[in-house]
């Protein structure tokens, strides 16, 4: 039984290098037409999200900063009084 596995196994894997022997053969396929970009968005010119998204980070930071900071703060008490109380 183990022998007609082992033969059919071998079968199988000569097989397959046969077909990938005429596939690798074969010419690439035809590869996608690259993308036209208008002359406007040279290369140091970034996307029109990077800048939306830029700017509304600046805005939130802007609003934000004193609840930021705040937290910040509540944080590092609370890491101190644990640390603390971890030394008892």
């Amino acid at each position: 039984m183990r022998s007609k596995l082992d033969q059919a196994l071998l079968k199988l894997a000569q097989e397959r290098e046969k077909v990938n022997a005429l596939r690798l053969a074969f010419p690439p396929a035809e590869e996608p037409p690259l993308p036209e970009y208008p002359e406007s968005a040279g290369p140091g010119a970034p996307p029109l999200r990077y800048v939306l998204v830029d700017a509304a980070n600046d805005h939130l930071k802007r609003y934000l900063e004193p609840l930021q900071r705040e937290g910040k703060e509540l944080a590092r008490r609370a890491l101190e009084t644990l640390a603390r109380r971890g030394n008892r």
